[in-house]
């Protein structure tokens, strides 16, 4: 069976060879992860694929394709699966027209022996399989299927990104003019208009909630965390350290925007 140790040694070759197989416009797009990064919540280890023009309106731990090794501790039936990932409560701009759009351009797409969910708060579309237990056969089994996945859905995926891109763009040059400066934004700018949180304020911010989650006390050490806006984003909060907290991911996935 495959181990953490051993993917994150086969990871970087599995994702190297899944983008020499998609159409060079596609693969220039596109970022991996240099090794798969362990779910705090599941305890999955999952290698990570992302559009490198997404943002903090489209941010790629929420928008991206998933190869994953699961925890045999959760009791799963298979021991991987891979997907794409779309997590649709947390597009920041125009949600529900680019939702609609999403939607409705990816139900037209034949997906034949892949597993489609599509709903209101995500979009999955993948597999479930069993890791084949030699290297070799890993990447004949995977990088057809995954590389496959991908050449069908980031068409679809790419003029989201690149519009929302283009909102932040429009919205960086017209703020310094509005606000009567010439100069860069201040601190207190970028912390208003970015849902982006500097990675030091997080042990901060955990230090100062002893390591609990504020909704249900869980240990956060042992349940990973999230950092949360407590007026959520998309209603106008900003991301100064007094309107963030640490969650638990279930927590903060049940808080949704609310």
């Amino acid at each position: 069976m495959l181990t953490p140790t051993t993917y994150r040694t086969l990871w970087p070759v599995l994702a190297s060879a899944v983008l020499a197989e998609l159409p060079p416009e596609i693969a220039s797009r596109l970022k991996t992860g240099r090794q798969p990064v362990r779910h705090g919540t599941y305890g999955h280890h999952i290698g990570q694929i992302w559009d490198r023009h997404e943002n903090d309106l489209l941010p790629k731990a929420h928008f991206l394709y998933c190869v994953v090794l699961n925890n045999p501790a959760r009791g799963s039936a298979t021991t991987g699966y891979f997907h794409a990932w779309f997590n649709l409560t947390r597009i920041y701009r125009d949600r529900a027209a680019i939702v609609h759009r999403l939607t409705a351009d990816l139900r037209k797409i034949p997906f034949p022996g892949y597993n489609v969910d599509l709903h209101e708060r995500a979009l999955s579309i993948g597999q479930d399989f069993n890791w084949p237990a030699s290297p070799e056969n890993t990447l004949a089994r995977l990088v057809p299927a995954i590389s496959t996945l991908i050449a069908r859905v980031h068409p679809v995926i790419a003029p989201v990104i690149d519009s929302l891109a283009l909102h932040t763009e429009r919205d960086d040059a017209a703020r310094p003019a509005a606000a009567g400066a010439l100069g860069p934004r201040n601190q207190s700018d970028v912390r208003s208009s970015s849902r982006a949180v500097p990675a030091t304020w997080h042990q901060e911010i955990l230090a100062t909630q002893k390591h609990h989650c504020v909704t249900c006390g869980g240990d956060l050490r042992a349940l990973g965390h999230h950092i949360d806006h407590i007026v959520p984003f998309s209603r106008g909060g900003t991301s100064h350290r007094e309107n963030l907290q640490a969650l638990c991911p279930p927590c903060n996935l049940a808080k949704g925007n609310r």
